[in-house]
């Protein structure tokens, strides 16, 4: 094969690899109990505070959109089962504190939720357990009622509710419209799980008045957005070869 018609086959694979269609994930009627433990890993380890939540296992690529179809049951703290997913969104009642600052722990980031607490959370892992410095908590200045959730980082715990731009706090049906979350490059596994705390503040704990459980309904899809992370480094390759090679065989001809 001549050098450039074999460049030309690299690029077309590197192209063939951005555009394969990613095949999508759905998981129906997971339940999700309010002891589950965001902080602490699938496997048990690490910081013993909550039950082990369960990981869901992601396929690999980019552009990739978690969306809840549904998210239904109650939940809350102080032994009172009272919350829909969204939580509460004041102080008092029987899950006290108006707003949820909790530290990281367990090299996952902490949560800075103002006016909420006593929500369905989640959190991207790749394979292995967290190590090394935790991100930052992140930032909820545009409020939780946003389409779509970009920028969020493996090891970052980010407000889910029941998944839909409008709130529900009572156990109400699901209001709005389903939101997206934007799934960062590397992550091989969901978790779902509660960010607790004495009061919602401070270090993970206090998981053990914690009553009820949810059942949510979930996909892992194409996203309709923009890719937020870069190809595989194998694509890069196979485009970089193919350049190569193309331009090899231009200044063989120019000779």
């Amino acid at each position: 094969m001549r050098r450039s018609q074999f460049g030309l086959t690299l690029m077309m694979l590197a192209s063939a690899a951005l555009a394969a269609p990613l095949a999508a994930q759905t998981y129906a009627t997971q339940n999700v109990a309010s002891t589950a433990g965001i902080y602490r890993n699938p496997d048990g380890t690490g910081l013993q505070q909550g039950t082990a939540p369960t990981a869901y296992a992601l396929n690999g690529g980019t552009g990739r959109v978690l969306a809840f179809s549904s998210v239904v049951g109650s939940w809350g703290c102080n032994f009172s089962a009272i919350y829909s997913a969204d939580g509460f969104d004041s102080g008092g009642g029987s899950c006290a504190g108006s707003a949820t600052t909790i530290n990281s722990a367990n090299s996952i980031s902490g949560v800075n939720a103002p006016g909420r607490t006593m929500f369905l959370v989640g959190l991207f892992l790749d394979a292995n357990n967290p190590s090394g410095l935790a991100p930052s908590p992140y930032n909820y200045a545009g409020g939780y009622g946003q389409a779509t959730y970009s920028g969020i980082a493996l090891n970052q715990v980010f407000f889910i509710g029941d998944g839909r731009t409008g709130d529900v706090f009572s156990g109400l049906p699901q209001a709005g419209g389903i939101q997206q979350f934007l799934v960062p490059g590397g992550a091989t596994r969901l978790i779902l799980g509660v960010a607790d705390a004495f009061n919602f503040n401070g270090d993970p704990s206090f998981y053990d008045d914690n009553v009820g459980n949810l059942t949510a309904s979930f996909s892992i899809s194409a996203s309709t957005q923009p890719p937020t992370t870069a190809p595989e480094p194998s694509t890069y390759a196979l485009m970089v070869a193919g350049l190569a090679a193309i331009g090899f065989a231009a200044r063989r001809r120019n000779k």
